[in-house]
């Protein structure tokens, strides 16, 4: 699988994002990659950093794909760090994180109250 990474981050806020692109589905074809990546990436940059995964051009996720995403936030929280989910405008997933209330425990990108634009380096 072909997996981009590239780096938020924010001006204002004393912290960095290191986003992984998720590519057009998170599935039981993808998902375990993706969660292998993600843990990889989680304990090389923490505790200075967190992840996040961009799935702005993500058109389909399965039951799979939600518990890896779920399960790689969970990993990301026992080690004081955090994992961001950025949507855009991915309007399938964000239906999908809507009706099963996912989108009130997986964190958006960029969180409420961010003051100033990311930079993406």
């Amino acid at each position: 699988m072909n997996i981009r990474i590239y780096e938020v981050t924010v001006v204002t806020e004393p912290f960095t994002v290191h986003f992984i692109c998720a590519g057009e589905s998170v599935d039981s074809m993808t998902c375990w990659d993706l969660r292998t990546f993600a843990i990889e990436l989680l304990q090389k940059v923490r505790p200075n950093a967190h992840i996040g995964f961009d799935l702005r051009g993500t058109k389909f996720v399965d039951s799979q794909g939600l518990g890896m995403m779920v399960g790689v936030l969970k990993e990301a929280r026992q080690v004081n760090s955090d994992c961001y989910f950025w949507l855009g405008n991915a309007k399938d997933v964000k239906y999908i994180l809507q009706v099963t209330g996912l989108d009130q425990l997986l964190p958006s990108w960029p969180p409420s109250g961010l003051t100033s634009r990311p930079t993406i380096i």
